[in-house]
């Protein structure tokens, strides 16, 4: 037999761990599409967008602890990293007029 088809497969992911990245994912698509339909909304409601868009800054950063430990590095250099591009993007967004 193959040496390779011997080896037992090693799941990358328990159920467990699924579940918690489809309600992150979940979380997530709900937050933006929140602040997308604030945004139409008017100046009144700016505030609630921005606090929109600083919960999505810290689940970014809690993924971003998590995807460090997965992949064995700095798990506060990968939640940064992943704050950073979150930043980008929200700022980006507000500066199209978002």
């Amino acid at each position: 037999m193959n040496p390779v088809s011997q080896r037992k497969r090693h799941r990358i992911l328990d159920p467990e761990e699924r579940i918690a990245e489809v309600l992150f994912g979940l979380i997530m698509v709900l937050s933006f599409t929140g602040s997308l339909s604030v945004a139409d909304a008017g100046r009144d409601d700016v505030r609630t967008m921005r606090v929109s868009n600083c919960v999505a800054i810290v689940m970014l950063f809690i993924a971003g602890l998590a995807y460090g430990k997965c992949i064995g590095r700095s798990p506060w250099f990968a939640g940064l990293l992943m704050v950073v591009l979150g930043a980008s993007v929200v700022a980006m967004t507000i500066a199209l007029g978002g």
